[in-house]
């Protein structure tokens, strides 16, 4: 997701242990500000680029009221999910040295956890779901880069333990196949990233050309990579935004990305390693510009968020002629009125089942590795403990959820069980 969110979400501080490893939290972002006033005077929000920073409030759920930060791993009290599945449900997560088993689903279907609440019960809640309604895990880090790995500094205590703890939970549920994602730019999309859970980059620092930067970026998708050996990995979240914003910087940032996806390939070579691309905001022509570096075409879209309704099933067969396979690398759409970039829209639960219905059919055709539902669950909770513009963008994402906030389910949810266990 794109939005703007400048220091890392909110979730509690809290430390979790399997043995002598903290267990984990999956997703974080937040948003501490943004670009301008949210909307016009009509109520329509006034273009794209707001929508950059709200799309990723999501990760407001950044940062309490007092101000105080908080970490995204479980609380004490939370224990580490690890769901009984019969042999036709638990194919068993492969690593990336490794071909998928025979039994392996066609798709796979999984969540973020990101929580409802931002309270121990909340996280605990949303790693539950995520174990128990899918079979994938999605790991996305939109929170800057520790640039300081490459001075020597070293990965930063928190960061260290936040990604023993994911592995923790990926370990104790193998029948979660990972994909793990990160956006190498800031959270607007138009900008270099940002000191890991940082307001701005480095001092000094600005294009995708500055050695510091692409060595801070190449370090960390390597650590990454180590960290969790994904079966998927996306090294650059919705690229194609930055040539949207900064056109004079983008063949920089596309360099970096085919250095980058050569060095993994060259000590993963089984690793799927790709980029995603925003389908409302964003240039989907770079897909092709990059296609010689893809093993993968990642698809971030929400199409309710400029207005639209229920894509066409034609929506995505443009992209099939790079005879690449595609995933949804991230995706959500309403069950009740919210307001878009162009302004109030009602949305129904039915609406909701039809673009999942949407989702099961693109999976068959053109076909699709895996689709990640964003939000498990309407995040009307985390809005409130915001304040300002940071809660009203984030009102564009407040009723994604498969479940509302408080656990009552969609019938939306019953369709996805129907596609994530055929």
């Amino acid at each position: 997701m794109f939005l703007d969110r400048r220091s890392n979400p909110p979730l509690p501080r809290a430390h979790h242990r399997l043995g002598q490893r903290p267990k984990s939290e999956e997703y974080s972002e937040c948003d501490n500000g943004g670009p301008g006033p949210l909307g016009s005077a009509d109520g329509s929000l006034m273009n794209g680029r707001f929508v950059m920073a709200a799309l990723m409030l999501v990760a407001a759920a950044c940062v309490s009221n007092d101000g105080a930060e908080s970490s995204t791993l479980p609380p004490p009290s939370t224990t580490l999910v690890a769901v009984e599945q019969t042999p036709s449900t638990r194919p068993g997560f492969v690593p990336s040295t490794s071909a998928a088993p025979a039994d392996d689903p066609a798709v796979r279907w999984g969540f973020t956890a990101f929580p409802a609440t931002l309270d121990d019960e909340g996280i605990g809640d949303a790693f539950t779901f995520v174990a128990t309604e899918g079979n994938l895990i999605a790991h996305h880090f939109d929170d800057g880069i520790p640039y300081g790995i490459t001075r020597g500094d070293g990965i930063p205590a928190e960061l260290d333990t936040e990604l023993s703890a994911r592995r923790a939970f990926d370990d104790a549920n193998p029948h979660l196949a990972v994909y793990v994602a990160t956006a190498i730019t800031n959270q607007t999309r138009d900008g270099i990233p940002t000191e890991w859970r940082g307001a701005a980059p480095p001092a000094g620092l600005s294009s995708f050309s500055d050695p510091e930067v692409r060595n801070g970026v190449l370090a960390w998708v390597a650590l990454l990579a180590e960290t969790f050996e994904p079966r998927w990995l996306n090294v650059a979240v919705e690229i194609d935004m930055y040539s949207v914003s900064r056109p004079d910087d983008f063949h920089n940032l596309a360099s970096l990305y085919r250095e980058m996806y050569a060095t993994i390939k060259g000590r993963y070579p089984d690793m799927m390693v790709f980029a995603s691309f925003q389908m409302e905001l964003g240039d989907r022509t770079r897909v092709a510009e990059l296609a010689d570096a893809l093993d993968l075409i990642g698809i971030s879209t929400y199409p309710y968020i400029d207005g639209g309704g229920i894509p066409p099933d034609d929506f995505i067969d443009d992209l099939t002629t790079l005879g690449l396979p595609m995933a949804i690398a991230e995706t959500g759409y309403p069950a009740a009125d919210m307001p878009t970039i162009r302004g109030p829209r009602e949305f129904t639960p039915m609406d909701q089942v039809e673009y999942v219905e949407w989702l099961g059919r693109r999976a068959q055709d053109p076909g699709l590795e895996f689709v990640v539902w964003f939000l498990p669950s309407d995040i009307t909770e985390v809005i409130e403990s915001t304040r300002g513009e940071v809660a009203e963008r984030a009102r564009l994402f407040e009723f994604l959820g498969l479940r509302e906030a408080d656990g009552a389910t969609r019938p939306a949810l019953d369709v996805w069980r129907t596609l994530a266990s055929p």
